[in-house]
């Protein structure tokens, strides 16, 4: 079992508004510092205000250029990897002892729609407003308005607001359940 401070992802979130090279160099020798476990570095990858209505509040010259975005992607393979951190995929770092470094090795690493992961078909349950759980033949999405989740709830109704079968079942994505299973 891993220790406390292994358990948590710990990252430099490299790519968000009003982010330099300095503040996540220092941040990154912080995460070094305390022999922290898996490692990853967090970004906008999709800024579409327009299909996104809260991205409508980031000022898109906040974020950074993408010469600085580049500076901080080569800074944090750079210094994770001297300091023995393992290169997993995308922005995903861990040590070498790690179970997923070696599920990488062995090639028996998994991605999933929340990330890397050891466990194939493995069921995922989310609770809260917007969150997406995932079992073998559907993903499900609680309502997404926080109001609407609380009413839900304090009604002691656990309906879905959405529900897909799975792209894994369907050879052209995703295929809609029948009217009966959503709500």
């Amino acid at each position: 079992m891993r220790d406390e401070v292994s358990t948590h992802q710990h990252g430099p979130d490299g790519g968000l508004p009003h982010q330099t090279v300095k503040p996540i160099a220092k941040r990154l020798d912080k995460i070094i510092d305390m022999g922290a476990g898996p490692a990853g570095g967090c970004s906008i990858t999709a800024h579409v205000p327009w299909m996104k209505k809260h991205q409508k509040l980031i000022v898109e010259s906040d974020l950074p250029s993408l010469q600085t975005r580049l500076a901080l992607q080569q800074l944090i393979l750079d210094k994770l990897g001297a300091a023995g951190y393992v290169y997993i995929g995308m922005d995903h770092f861990a040590k070498p002892d790690d179970e997923i470094v070696r599920a990488q090795q062995s090639k028996t690493l998994y991605r999933n729609f929340q990330g890397y992961t050891t466990h194939k078909n493995c069921d995922i349950y989310a609770f809260g407003a917007s969150s997406i759980s995932q079992t073998e033949d559907v993903f499900v999405q609680s309502v997404k308005k926080l109001s609407d989740y609380y009413r839900l709830v304090g009604e002691g109704d656990c309906r879905q607001s959405a529900a897909c079968a799975s792209r894994m079942r369907t050879s052209c994505g995703a295929t809609p359940l029948p009217a009966s299973c959503v709500t």
